[in-house]
């Protein structure tokens, strides 16, 4: 299960269920309770910070206009939204874009930026040694434990 801080206009939590979680409620403590996607195993899990109790709702049902009250605009007369990549200032059209930026400043990805399968990787160097492949899939693990699933992910907002 993945966490990830933002300290944006408003300041949020978005944790990231394991794939095949199902049966997902929350409770009035910002509990997580849901079933685990190990048969039989019901997991409850106090992730949430104790200050971060709002229950925004899942990150692929928000609208667009959930999005606006958690970032920034890019300046205050701007009707584009604030980039937070260091890298890539542009501002966006749209907030959901700006959330997505703030979560990839953090250091994670929506999709591998290396290869899109371990095989990819492990291609990457035809003809190379079995040490060199190794190497590849390494790369590719690595990045691959900082992917996050949005569409597994729940938002919570500091009240």
């Amino acid at each position: 299960m993945k966490q990830i801080h933002l300290k944006l206009k408003r300041e949020c939590v978005l944790v990231e269920l394991p794939e095949g979680a199902k049966n997902i409620r929350t409770g009035d403590w910002g509990n997580f309770v849901y079933d685990s996607p190990i048969e039989g195993v019901f997991a409850i899990d106090t992730l949430v910070p104790l200050a971060y109790r709002k229950f925004l709702g899942k990150f692929t049902d928000l609208k667009e206009e959930d999005f606006e009250g958690l970032v920034d605009r890019s300046s205050p007369y701007s009707d584009f939204y604030k980039s937070y990549n260091k890298n890539d200032v542009s501002p966006f059209a749209f907030a959901r874009e700006s959330f997505i930026s703030a979560i990839e400043a953090e250091g994670w990805y929506t999709e591998n930026p290396y290869a899109k399968t371990l095989r990819d990787a492990v291609d990457k160097s035809p003809g190379s040694s079995y040490g060199e492949k190794l190497k590849e899939a390494d790369i590719y693990r690595e990045a691959q434990e900082k992917v996050i699933n949005l569409s597994n992910c729940y938002l919570f907002f500091k009240s």
